[in-house]
């Protein structure tokens, strides 16, 4: 019989609010998860906490992780990467903080091999937390701990049958008494795949029946070319309960959309579109796309090339570097190689092929992507409106395209030159800093790191843009004076929770740590002239962490590799879904980057804009809509879904569209509430 007394969550009485780790409400509705977790385990093998990203999945499962620990049990905690190791150590001292009852449970040890191949911990000891990776994981030779509760963050990765991590987890997980699964997307696109994690999670003793069941109607459903329901709304409704009936015991879920209306403001920020115009494919373009789909075509297989790429759709450098005569030395050996089969395969072939080859490369000479120049146009207007703002893409070659559009961007080019400046004014602006910064003068290494940071051109620059005109940059009582009362980022007013330029650099300045980047200064002084960024080297962290601060770089471009784990939320409410992965998974996760806990959009009071541009006539426009329908699927079985008016069901759509819609009105508030009512009643 399960040792319950180890899930006593009897400390968890006693919450406070401490150094602005959490907001008061967050933690409250935290605790209430928490609570709930260990109330199941306590009858059941594990449980799936799916709530939305940003909803602070990691506080729930720490608050949990620490009850078992001060109650004298072992905890195993696998996340996705490094990266997320540094997060977990930081969020559970930041819980301790918050929850001084629990203090006295032993730090969390982290779990690495060895220089010599031995394991840092060979045993998880009682009171203990040990941290490790899902690639460590599934290392043949992983010590065999035997903890009584296993956390797995990112649990989605799980899902596939044939991946090491999900082998050792299924074998493994029979030594540990509870699991508890983390992830704001348990499905992508196929329902079967949150069963797969079902039985994972309750060691084969959850029913499923009815969820498979609701999983073959969907899947019908959205196959369907008639104009009628494949199915009556009140069966449809019927095979609905029956499936979250079967989901309740083992999923939770709450959404941000869930939560009060005065606290999702507060706290997270409203949500809103952003519609960015994009003119329609002309039939010259169709005409390219079609050649490009049929010269692939006839060269025959070459590695990593198919027909219909999405890439040709949404930017034209991947296909004009295909189709060029010359040797790029900007292209992977990997490219070059696929090229050079292409090449030979088009030889070989004849005249068909030169010709669509020729005709290909006529086309693309000199030709601005509408989308791409739509999209650089209407980012370029946010960012003069003060704004910072992330863009997506899925492929490495369109982000790549799309970063240097923007970087041609007249307003979004480099900040300009220090030598502008008079001397006079420079020596000026270095006092000024020197008696603001004064309060970290004994720490010289942050200090002077500070100050070199502050008198870069491109930091000068963008600063006094967002000064009152008039402010005279000879005076140095003026300018600190200035300094300490204007806003970051243009935001007018006197709304305190943005801090002025001044108190923004003495934040900085004052952490030895941020996020985990101990060389953030050194990183803003190397981005401080750059308006977009693209992060793909060894300095991808300090990069990030200096995106998440209101100076240097307005645009990041990133692709899905930054899509979950990070933080991209405090200085940014703006993103666009340039390019799409057919997964709705992607979509959740990369939305979850901007609105979490204390975003910029609470701060300044404006909503969270998200955009999805589609090319008109083109692929990349049927991928928005099956996208759009593939987040509603997911949305009416795990709730969550927004609450549907009458006159939303007589708008055209395709019939599994208008079934699904038909639906969540008929269900109304039931599907909003379904797998959260354990503190939405309460």
């Amino acid at each position: 019989m399960m040792n319950t007394t180890l899930l006593n969550a009897a400390a968890l009485l006693d919450p406070q609010q401490s150094g602005g780790a959490t907001d008061l409400a967050s933690l409250l509705r935290q605790l209430a998860s928490a609570r709930e977790i260990l109330k199941r385990l306590a009858s059941q093998r594990g449980v799936v906490l799916a709530d939305d990203a940003g909803l602070g999945k990691t506080w729930v499962a720490a608050l949990a992780a620490l009850i078992v620990a001060r109650n004298g049990g072992s905890v195993l905690i696998i996340v996705p990467g490094k990266t997320l190791q540094s997060k977990w150590e930081t969020d559970i001292g930041k819980v301790l903080g918050a929850m001084p009852s629990l203090s006295g449970v032993r730090s969390p040890r982290l779990q690495h091999r060895m220089s010599d191949g031995s394991w840092a911990v060979s045993r998880s000891s009682a009171g203990g937390i040990v941290l490790t990776t899902h690639a460590l994981y599934a290392n043949e030779d992983f010590p065999g701990l035997r903890p009584e509760l296993v956390i797995v963050d990112e649990a989605h990765r799980s899902k596939n049958d044939t991946s090491n991590f999900k082998t050792r987890l299924k074998t493994r997980s029979k030594r540990c008494r509870w699991m508890l699964f983390l992830t704001a997307t348990p499905f992508s696109i196929h329902i079967a795949e949150l069963v797969s994690m079902l039985r994972q999670v309750s060691a084969g003793d959850a029913a499923t029946n009815d969820i498979t069941a609701f999983s073959k109607f969907i899947g019908e459903a959205s196959k369907a070319a008639t104009q009628e329901p494949s199915l009556p709304v009140d069966a449809a409704v019927g095979l609905w309960r029956a499936a979250v009936a079967q989901l309740k015991p083992w999923v939770m879920r709450t959404t941000i959309d869930q939560l009060p209306p005065a606290q999702r403001t507060k706290i997270f920020g409203d949500r809103a579109a952003w519609d960015i115009v994009v003119p329609a494919a002309s039939g010259e373009v169709i005409t390219a796309l079609v050649r490009a789909d049929r010269l692939i075509s006839l060269a025959g297989e070459a590695t990593g090339l198919r027909g219909n790429d999405p890439r040709f759709h949404v930017g034209w450098e991947y296909l004009r570097d295909l189709v060029s005569k010359e040797t790029g030395e900007h292209v992977s050996e990997e490219f070059n190689a696929r090229r050079d089969a292409l090449r030979g395969n088009i030889s070989r072939i004849g005249l068909l092929a030169r010709r669509h080859a020729d005709e290909l490369r006529a086309f693309l000479a000199g030709r601005e992507h509408e989308k791409i120049a739509a999209v650089t146009r209407a980012i370029a207007g946010k960012v003069a409106q003060g704004e910072k703002v992330v863009v997506f893409c899925h492929h490495i070659a369109t982000a790549k395209e799309l970063r240097d559009a923007l970087r041609h961007e007249k307003s979004l080019q480099s900040r300009g030159q220090y030598a502008v400046l008079k001397k006079a004014v420079r020596s000026t602006w270095k006092e000024a800093w020197t008696e603001i910064l004064a309060p970290v003068v004994e720490d010289a290494e942050l200090h002077n790191a500070a100050l070199a940071f502050v008198t870069e051109p491109g930091f000068h620059i963008q600063v006094r843009g967002w000064l009152m005109p008039g402010v005279d940059e000879l005076d140095r009582a003026a300018l600190i004076k200035a300094l300490r009362r204007t806003r970051v980022r243009k935001v007018a007013g006197s709304n305190r929770a943005v801090p002025t330029i001044a108190e923004a650099v003495m934040d900085i300045a004052q952490r030895e740590e941020h996020d985990g980047n101990a060389n953030l200064p050194s990183a803003l002084r190397r981005h401080a002239a750059d308006k977009v960024i693209f992060p793909q080297s060894e300095n991808i962290v300090e990069s990030l962490a200096l995106f998440n601060t209101p100076f240097g770089p307005d645009v990041l471009v990133a692709t899905d590799k930054l899509s979950e784990g990070i933080d991209l939320h405090r200085y940014c409410r703006i993103l666009v879904h340039y390019e799409l992965d057919p997964s709705p998974v992607r979509v959740r996760q990369r939305e979850g980057r901007v609105r979490r806990v204390a975003s910029w959009a609470a701060r300044v009071g404006a909503p969270v804009e998200y955009a999805y541009p589609a090319y008109p006539n083109t692929r990349d426009e049927a991928l928005v809509r099956i996208i759009r329908e593939r987040l509603a699927r997911f949305d009416v079985l795990l709730g969550g879904a927004p609450v549907v008016t009458a006159e939303e069901i007589d708008m055209p759509a395709t019939a599994h569209s208008q079934l699904l819609t038909a639906m969540r009105f008929k269900l109304a508030k039931e599907i909003h509430t379904c797998l959260n009512d354990y503190w939405m009643t309460a």
